[in-house]
């Protein structure tokens, strides 16, 4: 069995302005796929923000599009588009 010891951290704060502001985590990549999957099988336009552009999430947006969907890029958004003659 393994120990690790104990670590304490102190943090002091004086007299501070208070932080604000918003954080874009990147893109992940099994989120990516499961917003294209599930864009795709949704009624009306589903607008994805942070897709993760990377090999196998491109497969997965290829797929789509072979299977009928609409899918446009806009830098780091997807829209898609319900399924033509659906």
């Amino acid at each position: 069995m393994l120990a690790f010891p104990s670590v304490a951290v102190e943090v002091i704060s004086g007299n501070c302005i208070p932080l604000k502001g918003e954080i874009h985590p990147p893109g992940d990549k099994s989120i990516s796929h499961r917003a294209v999957i599930l864009g795709s099988l949704a009624e009306g336009v589903t607008l994805v923000k942070g897709f993760l552009f990377a090999d196998d999430t491109l497969r997965t947006l290829r797929a789509m599009e072979m299977m009928g969907v609409s899918i446009e890029s806009h830098g780091e958004e997807l829209k898609i588009l319900e399924i033509k003659g659906k």
